[in-house]
C-alpha cells in the first residue's frame, strides 16, 4: 500500500515493486494531482502540468485499488480511471476510520472513546 500525500511520484518505486514481485498496489490518495501541485506552487506551465497529468494517469492505471479520503475526489478519480470498481471511499475523519463517539455525563463532562 502506498500512502500518497505528496508528491505523487512516491508511486514510482511501488509500481516497480508491483511489476517485479507481482504484488497488488493499493494507492491511498489524500491529494489530487496535478491540482495540489498547481495550487501549492502557483506554476501554470501547460507542459509541466501535462506531464504531471500523464504521470497521475499512469499511477492510477497501475494501481489495483485506489482508496480516496473524500467523496469529493470521486469525480476526478473516475475521470482518470474510467472504472467505478477501482476506487473505494476510505474516510479517516468524522464518521470514518478514527470516528470518536462522545457521551455526555450529567455533570457536563464529555467522555471521548477511541
Amino acid at each position: 500500500m502506498v500512502h500518497q500525500v505528496s508528491p505523487i511520484t512516491q508511486t514510482f518505486p511501488a509500481i516497480i515493486v508491483k511489476k517485479m514481485q507481482g504484488k497488488p498496489l493499493i494507492l491511498w490518495v489524500l491529494d489530487l494531482w496535478p491540482d495540489a501541485f498547481i495550487s501549492g506552487s502557483g506554476i501554470n506551465n501547460r507542459f509541466i502540468i501535462s506531464l504531471l497529468d500523464k504521470y497521475v494517469d499512469f499511477s492510477y492505471k497501475n494501481s489495483n485499488k485506489i482508496l480516496i479520503s473524500s467523496k469529493g475526489f470521486k469525480e476526478s478519480i473516475l475521470e482518470k480511471t474510467g472504472d467505478e470498481k477501482k476506487y473505494s471511499i476510505f474516510l479517516i475523519g468524522r464518521k470514518g476510520l478514527f470516528y470518536k463517539r462522545k457521551r455526555t455525563l450529567s455533570l457536563n463532562f464529555q467522555v471521548v472513546l477511541k
